[in-house]
């Protein structure tokens, strides 16, 4: 097949530019997007935080970086706020002088507040609390990556907020398979006190590993311990003497308690001779001055009465 043959249907099976803009369009970030040049200054100091924002602390690298780029070149890209409802405001004098609430732009507005200035450009939005909390998730996974406890807490913020319907629909919004819905949903049978060290270290441990200690912890008769070890086991994690590798096997061992010593040893002495028998549960060990020749072949001659049916 020529290039150009090979070019003209390449043409043909693509979407029309009509269609793949009327799609982006239709979405609150198509929206932002189309009316980006349209960002008008508003005041730092009349914005508030997003009662959604499920990130656990901000890349405060990722804040000095933008200081630098803004005091470089100003600010590229506008944040997304939507409007306060007046009448829905907090009693509050400091909170009544908010006008507008934050939907993207967590880290940028940071950066200006740093800076201390009084105005940043921003694209006003009328939102709904599910769009809002929709939003404000896509522009954390797309802009940051967050831990699975992060994408845990967006999570249940989703819920809360009724922004999703289904698992398919959150795994479209936190940008993940649905396999990996069910490892965050594990997270709940932690308990609280983990929770909230997971606030302090939300990237200490993993969804996969908390998805494979979620039997222990669901069990009736050991989950009450399992829990217990299992805030051992952080501990000991953010001491760094237990790797995530290591978790689940450890807290087994101490949930199945001490293993008993199994192991007998015999002591034979005949003619000066000492030989000195060491039996385990599946090992022996034999030591002291034999024939070993005539050691081996009692053994096979004796295989099938030692050997266990």
């Amino acid at each position: 097949m020529s290039k150009d043959k090979a070019l003209e249907d390449s043409m043909r099976r693509r979407r029309p530019p009509q269609d793949i803009e009327a799609e982006v369009a239709s979405t609150i970030f198509g929206d932002a997007a189309n009316e980006a040049q349209l960002g008008l200054p508003i005041k730092v100091a009349e914005i508030a935080d997003s009662p959604f924002q499920s990130r656990v602390k901000l890349d405060l690298d990722h804040v000095e970086m933008l200081v630098a780029l803004i005091q470089k070149g100003g600010l590229l890209s506008p944040i997304l706020v939507r409007p306060l409802d007046p009448t829905k405001q907090a009693e509050g004098l400091q909170e009544r002088e908010k006008r507008f609430e934050l939907i993207a732009g967590h880290h940028r507005l940071e950066a200006f507040r740093r800076l201390k200035q009084e105005m940043i450009p921003a694209v006003v939005k009328r939102m709904s609390n599910a769009q809002a909390a929709r939003a404000l998730t896509m522009d954390n996974t797309a802009r940051k990556g967050l831990s699975d406890w992060e994408q845990y807490k967006h999570m249940v913020m989703l819920h809360e907020t009724e922004a999703v319907q289904n698992k398919t629909e959150l795994a479209e919004v936190l940008s993940v398979s649905r396999t990996q819905i069910y490892n965050l949903e594990a997270f709940a049978s932690l308990p609280q006190a983990v929770h909230m060290a997971l606030d302090e270290s939300p990237t200490l441990i993993g969804a996969n590993l908390v998805y494979a200690l979620k039997p222990l912890l669901d069990d009736p008769e050991k989950g009450d311990q399992a829990k217990l070890l299992v805030e051992e086991a952080f501990r000991l994690i953010e001491a760094k003497k237990l790797k995530q590798s290591g978790v689940k096997g450890w807290i087994e061992r101490k949930l199945s308690g001490p293993v008993a010593n199994t192991k007998k040893e015999y002591a034979f002495k005949q003619e000066g001779l000492n030989i000195k028998l060491v039996v385990g549960a599946s090992s022996a060990k034999i030591s002291g001055e034999f024939d070993s020749e005539k050691f081996h072949k009692l053994i096979q001659d004796n295989l099938a009465s030692l050997t266990k049916v």
